[in-house]
């Protein structure tokens, strides 16, 4: 091939090249497709996780006001019980003896009340007559006075047998479920000591959770009452599944721990 071939060449090649270059610059753009949506104003909601820790409402340690052994054991652990529900009842022979005891002596009492209150009748009408001394009659009501304040006193220690008594049958405070340590049949507890149980309320529960001073001064600003943080607590359990009923805030503490 000549010089003048490979000119006519380059020339036909460029000629090819640009007349593509036109045809692809002709072509008009794709259509792009755009999604419209509409814009509303809404409010959007905050959410808040916290790690928390559910405890009973009330727990309550029994605990008997006398002493002496166990007789009967009436639950078992894990039981749910009512309040008034007898749990466990003590030995109560030696507060039966007391209650009979004491009703004798408030008969006793009574008894001398009276004859000493015949005596001051009697007195009283022969000191109207002047038939004794004054000083004696004195000493009749002086002696009925003291009569009187005897029953009293015999009355009283009757009540304290007698609660005595109905304090060997223990009963629950609260409604709930038991929780009972290893007491036996026959062991001996002791008046205000020995802790026979434990008694949580089940419904409702309370969930305790803390959150960063941060936070805690951003929901202060809000107020400080229950109400003004929100009511609109769920309660997420640990295996992920969402607690049925909602919650409300009841109690703020007042600052932060000095632990954390």
């Amino acid at each position: 091939m000549n010089r003048k071939s490979i000119i006519w060449l380059a020339v036909l090649l460029l000629l090819v090249t640009t007349g593509c270059s036109k045809q692809q610059a002709a072509r008009p753009p794709q259509e792009v497709a755009v999604k419209a949506m509409q814009v509303i104003q809404k409010d959007t909601p905050v959410t808040y996780e916290y790690v928390g820790e559910i405890v009973p409402k009330d727990e309550v340690q029994i605990q008997t006001r006398v002493s002496g052994n166990i007789s009967r054991k009436l639950v078992k652990g894990g039981d749910t019980v009512r309040a008034g529900q007898p749990l466990f009842e003590i030995d109560n022979r030696q507060y039966t003896s007391s209650v009979a005891d004491a009703q004798a002596q408030v008969a006793q009492a009574q008894a001398s009340l009276s004859n000493i209150r015949r005596d001051v009748a009697r007195y009283q009408s022969l000191a109207a007559q002047g038939g004794i001394a004054a000083q004696t009659l004195d000493t009749s009501l002086a002696q009925a006075e003291q009569a009187q304040a005897q029953v009293e006193a015999y009355q009283a220690k009757l009540i304290q047998a007698n609660n005595d008594l109905t304090d060997t049958v223990i009963v629950s405070p609260v409604n709930g479920r038991i929780g009972v340590g290893e007491l036996s049949t026959g062991r001996y507890v002791q008046a205000g000591s020995t802790v026979l149980a434990t008694v949580s309320t089940v419904d409702p529960v309370q969930v305790r959770f803390s959150m960063s001073e941060n936070e805690y001064l951003k929901f202060a600003r809000m107020g400080n009452s229950p109400d003004a943080w929100g009511q609109n607590l769920k309660l997420l359990l640990s295996d992920g599944s969402a607690y049925p009923l909602a919650g409300h805030l009841e109690q703020i503490d007042r600052g932060m721990a000095n632990q954390t």
